[in-house]
């Protein structure tokens, strides 16, 4: 595999500076406008950003062996997943101005879309050598377990004390930790388990780019025990969520790229 070249790098390195660049501008014109506000204009660069990593991580995964192609074609069915339900939610808020009545339905988009994610990272990870060492191992487990165990109660806790909140609702509250956390766990060993070079870059960015949107999700699972927390989180989540959608299409296209000067 031969280095990338200036050029393609230089070429991604705009792309991605282009985008920020957009972002911002839509932002602020949003914030003026008054039109449409800057959550709204976030909520449709999601789905912008989801698309394009879904597409990345397809075409990327359909140039690859059969023995590498799953773990791709998974990720980007997976992210296609997430991209259809950010579309769902930006068409009902942007235009509609509500949010879906059937939120549920969404929500089962969204868990499968985690779901998708995990089974994959699951696979990358089985695929590379342990870099950890066992103690190392049974500590990393415990600590997420520890912490998934303390966020479920704390979440619970509170649902419990209002009988009004549907079953659905108390089946998601405990769901999308768990995929959550598991994304977490997955991302954080294949970071520190890749090389650094070349090689290892693309899926250190997809990591990241994981990392960032299990931890919004995270941060959005709290509304339904602490709806007053969200109106401090709820922005810094969506832009988490687009710099993760952005770090994995990052990562699937500069995957190709290395590939096609190889």
């Amino acid at each position: 595999m031969v280095p990338w070249s200036r050029k393609s790098k230089a070429l991604v390195y705009a792309v991605a500076g282009a985008a920020a660049v957009a972002m911002l501008a839509a932002l602020h014109a949003a914030e003026s406008a008054a039109a449409v506000g800057a959550v709204e204009v976030n909520r449709l660069l999601n789905v912008a950003a989801a698309w394009l990593a879904a597409g990345g991580l397809l075409i990327t995964g359909s140039g690859l062996s059969r023995g590498a192609r799953p773990v791709w074609l998974w990720l980007a069915a997976g992210a296609a997943a997430l991209a259809v339900g950010d579309a769902v939610v930006a068409y009902y808020v942007v235009v509609r101005r509500a949010m879906p009545r059937a939120l549920w339905v969404v929500n089962f988009l969204y868990l499968a879309g985690y779901l998708v994610i995990t089974a994959a990272l699951l696979i990358k990870a089985k695929s590379l050598p342990w870099s950890w060492r066992p103690l190392v191992r049974l500590a990393a487990v415990a600590v997420v377990g520890a912490a998934f165990v303390v966020w479920l109660y704390s979440s619970f806790r509170v649902l419990i004390s209002q009988p009004a909140v549907p079953a659905v609702v108390k089946f998601f509250v405990a769901a999308f930790p768990l995929a959550d956390f598991a994304m977490v766990a997955l991302a954080v060993y294949i970071f520190t388990t890749f090389g650094r070079g070349v090689a290892g870059r693309p899926w250190m960015a997809i990591t990241v780019g994981v990392l960032a949107i299990a931890l919004s999700d995270l941060a959005g699972s709290l509304y339904a025990s602490w709806p007053a927390a969200m109106v401090v989180l709820r922005p810094g989540a969506l832009v988490a969520q687009f710099a993760g959608y952005a770090a994995i299409a990052w990562g699937a296209w500069y995957h190709r790229a290395i590939l096609k000067e190889s």
